[in-house]
């Protein structure tokens, strides 16, 4: 269970029977972010028709599904208050809810473990929600080590970079979690490589900057 507000237990995204992405009050979780903070656009996938979205649908196209994030709300600090603990569980409930509702086989994210590392975070978001889900989690950008062997200077070759790391795994529905300024070229990317592609949400941890 969920701990104190001053001592965040990330438990709750690994065990099961945790709070249903949709509320009692059939809202998205989204529309209960603190109101210091712009609600994530499009976070009302949740409520979505799964048909209408093609959900469970494994023919086709291989499929990708864009979230995009201030990344800060990616992974959890090492400390944190209790907004923040509010606002990634909230993002984690999000996350698996779309999972499950679009029978992900991949959960990527743009981040590494040297960018976990560095920001002193003890957990990835995604992953953790991966491992609730079982399935496939994947970092999608190189280390510093890698990147100094790769041409990934350009915001065009890190996509290129990104799409070359999900589509080795030859996914069938793929989530993807990147910053914001990415979602929409990423999209076109995807699409232009004949992948059935479109962005869920944005917008997730943006205004955290502006707390204290």
């Amino acid at each position: 269970d969920l701990k104190s507000e001053e001592e965040f237990s990330y438990s709750i995204v690994t065990q099961d029977g945790w709070r249903s992405p949709v509320r009692a009050d059939h809202s998205s979780p989204a529309r209960h972010v603190h109101e210091r903070r712009r609600v994530p656009r499009g976070a009302s996938g949740l409520l979505q028709d799964a048909k209408s979205r093609g959900s469970g649908d494994r023919s086709g196209a291989l499929k990708v599904l864009l979230v995009g994030v201030d990344h800060r709300i990616q992974w959890v600090p090492e400390t944190l208050g209790a907004e923040w603990q509010h606002d990634l569980l909230q993002f984690a409930e999000y996350l698996e809810g779309e999972a499950k509702l679009a029978d992900v086989d991949l959960i990527a994210e743009e981040s590494s473990e040297e960018s976990l590392r560095r920001s002193q975070a003890r957990a990835s978001i995604a992953r953790d929600v991966t491992s609730s889900l079982k399935v496939r989690h994947l970092f999608c950008d190189p280390d510093s080590e890698r990147r100094s062997t790769l041409s990934t200077e350009t915001v065009e070759q890190r996509e290129q970079y990104w799409f070359d790391a999900i589509s080795r795994g030859h996914p069938m529905v793929t989530l993807f979690v990147c910053g914001d300024s990415h979602v929409d070229s990423f999209e076109q990317r995807c699409r232009a490589a004949g992948f059935d592609a479109h962005v869920l949400s944005r917008g997730w941890g943006e205004g955290w900057q502006l707390r204290a």
